[in-house]
């Protein structure tokens, strides 16, 4: 998809259009998770005070380039996806015995980093 971008260490000073963001957005919403249980919640930083409250706690170099960069995306876990599985995918395949973080396999499947994931 992007076979010549390497990570950036410096950014142009002009704003990132919010229509950008939604198609980016709306991208990465549509990656391949368990059963489409999109576990992945979205922070788009865009304000200057923001971008300097996520800095502080960014670590070292990363600091000045998240307050120089015009967007920062905070991407979280929602630990409580699990509970929306009978909505987003109403089959039996979510349910079974509960493992390690209650929600059942599909749960298991999504939290599973990729480097360990089963091939």
């Amino acid at each position: 998809m992007f076979p010549r971008r390497r990570t950036r260490n410096a950014w142009k000073s002009r704003p990132c259009p919010e229509t950008l963001l939604r198609e980016v957005y709306d991208l990465a919403k549509l990656g391949p998770t368990a059963a489409n249980s999109s576990p992945a919640r979205f922070v788009f930083v865009t304000s200057d005070e923001a971008q300097g409250e996520a800095g502080v706690v960014a670590s070292g170099n990363n600091q000045a380039k998240i307050r120089q960069a015009p967007v920062t995306v905070i991407v979280g876990y929602d630990l409580e996806f699990p509970e929306t599985m009978p909505r987003l995918f109403p089959t039996p395949w979510h349910e079974g015995p509960p493992d390690r973080s209650g929600g059942g396999r599909a749960g298991w499947r999504s939290e599973t980093p990729p480097s360990r994931a089963p091939i």
